[in-house]
């Protein structure tokens, strides 16, 4: 058996160059193991790609994040949280900080209800006095108009509460805009943030980037992973169907503690915004032991995060893939190495 792992990533790159490219890397190997580690994040559609390789070889498909049902043979690997895994493994972690008096709020594309929408609330309820949080002005024209739409005549105010946690961070930014996106530092370690802004800070809201158009949430991004591993209790501003996954994976919730326990469930996103609004109060206002979940969730993870190392092995000895190979693409803190931009 000769096996090739290929990179199915393909970002602004013409899509009839596509198998061209594929062919070219898999050569003569008759398994080939398609990688589609940032499956749901770049947003490629693979399914005739897939089509016209396995007519060639045996094909499986490695989704690191939304697994398609219609692939025939799948390994699931969950690559945001191992990417986590890679960028904290080796950091001095702090325990949970019970007495602090400050919640953390992470942003990112501003142009979502539980970006800009819930930053506004916060500040209304005169929370942002016990809070860190970063928040990025649009910066391109449809971020703009969908903010000034939705936020009316709050808009400008809602400008004026724009900061940033770090200057990596800040770049996330950057993501998606240009065919350069690799470039850009944050890609390479996306999950980094300093572990003393988590310490200085009581608990997350987390804001996990679910657009309108999304219509797959079996999967959670950075945002949430770095909670557990920080041992940060957390309010979940996103999805409810996000939420249900995150409890399948079997983490800790933390909704028996809140004012409003149902709040990740409320139908209405402007009405669960006003919730976890409420929800930050009471938890900044209450003193509340979840000290047994923030160390179960920081277990559960480096539980999984094991069962993925066992899956890389798999790969070298049932599929006989060198370990410099699984390294090279398992082996990095972010996704840059997976974005291919003209060739790259």
């Amino acid at each position: 058996m000769k096996t090739a792992l290929v990179n199915l990533e393909m970002f602004f790159i013409p899509e009839e160059q596509h198998y061209d490219i594929l062919m070219r890397e898999i050569g003569n190997a008759d398994t080939v193991i398609g990688l589609a580690l940032a499956d749901g994040f770049l947003h490629t559609n693979y399914s005739e790609l897939i089509e016209k390789i396995s007519q060639n070889v045996e094909l499986y498909i490695m989704p690191g994040m939304s697994c398609d049902s219609t692939y025939n043979k799948v390994i699931p690997f969950n690559y945001n949280l191992h990417m986590t895994y890679n960028s904290y493994k080796d950091a001095k972690l702090n325990q949970w900080n019970s007495s602090s008096g400050k919640f953390l709020f992470l942003g990112g594309v501003p142009d979502r209800p539980n970006r800009a929408g819930l930053l506004n609330k916060l500040s209304k309820a005169n929370l942002l006095d016990t809070a860190m949080w970063s928040f990025f002005k649009p910066w391109t024209t449809e971020q703009e108009l969908w903010c000034k739409e939705y936020l009316g005549d709050d808009y400008e105010h809602v400008l004026t509460l724009c900061r940033k946690i770090d200057d990596a961070y800040e770049q996330s930014k950057e993501y998606g805009t240009s065919p350069y996106t690799a470039s850009v530092e944050w890609t390479k370690d996306p999950a980094w943030i300093d572990p003393s802004i988590f310490n200085s800070t009581k608990f997350s809201i987390i804001s996990e980037g679910v657009g309108a158009g999304d219509t797959k949430f079996n999967y959670l991004t950075e945002k949430t992973y770095r909670a557990f591993i920080q041992q940060h209790p957390f309010i979940f501003a996103s999805n409810p169907a996000m939420f249900d996954y995150m409890k399948t994976l079997g983490f800790k919730t933390f909704e028996q503690y809140m004012a409003i326990p149902d709040y990740a469930h409320i139908e209405d996103e402007n009405t669960r915004l006003d919730a976890i609004v409420e929800n930050a109060k009471y938890f900044l206002n209450n003193n509340i032991d979840v000290s047994a979940d923030v160390e179960y969730n920081y277990n559960k993870f480096f539980e999984l995060a094991e069962r993925n190392m066992l899956i890389l092995e798999e790969l070298h000895s049932k599929f006989n893939v060198p370990y410099s190979t699984i390294d090279k693409w398992f082996g990095q803190k972010g996704f840059a190495h997976l974005v291919r931009a003209y060739g790259n």
